[in-house]
């Protein structure tokens, strides 16, 4: 089922369709990858939801994320709205210990995000950087200087105390 088709015969919204969305996954009318692919051409509001529910079938089992998709997280932690890339940061972090991918790239917009965005998505870049410093440490090496000059930068303590697990 297409995703806008799903969003505009679904009598649910707001919140609640993230919820709905999940189900839809769960019982496989939808999955991810209709959803990356069409969340361009959604409203601003809908492509919250859609990351959101992302997420929320990640958290379940990262497992559940098709390996072959991780690229596109990458295009929505850019030039989207601050919910699409604070859900996308949150996936990435989720993602991190399952799949050894090459997040150097994705790396890059989330140190981008961790210093202009607003305060949750501050929050979320912080949380997937960890993830991705704590994944493998040896290859994210240089990543521990970008994580000790954004607590530096940094004025919520509590993003301050994400990074500083890298420390510990």
């Amino acid at each position: 089922m297409r995703v806008s088709t799903f969003l505009n015969n679904n009598p649910v919204k707001g919140k609640a369709i993230c919820e709905a969305l999940l189900q839809a996954m769960l019982n496989e009318e939808i999955n991810i990858k209709s959803l990356l692919d069409e969340m361009p051409t959604l409203k601003i509001a809908d492509k919250g939801n859609c990351m959101a529910a992302i997420v929320k079938y990640t958290a379940l089992n990262p497992l559940l994320f098709p390996y072959a998709l991780t690229p596109y997280l990458n295009h929505y932690l850019s030039n989207q709205p601050p919910r699409v890339q604070w859900e996308c940061a949150q996936c990435i972090a989720l993602l991190t210990p399952v799949y050894d991918v090459e997040w150097i790239t994705h790396t890059k917009a989330l140190l981008r995000n961790a210093k202009q965005g607003g305060t949750v998505v501050r929050w979320s870049a912080a949380n997937a950087l960890v993830a991705i410093y704590v994944s493998n440490k040896t290859k994210y090496a240089d990543l521990k200087t970008e994580i000790a000059q954004l607590i530096l930068l940094e004025q919520k303590n509590n993003i301050q105390k994400i990074y500083k697990q890298v420390f510990k």
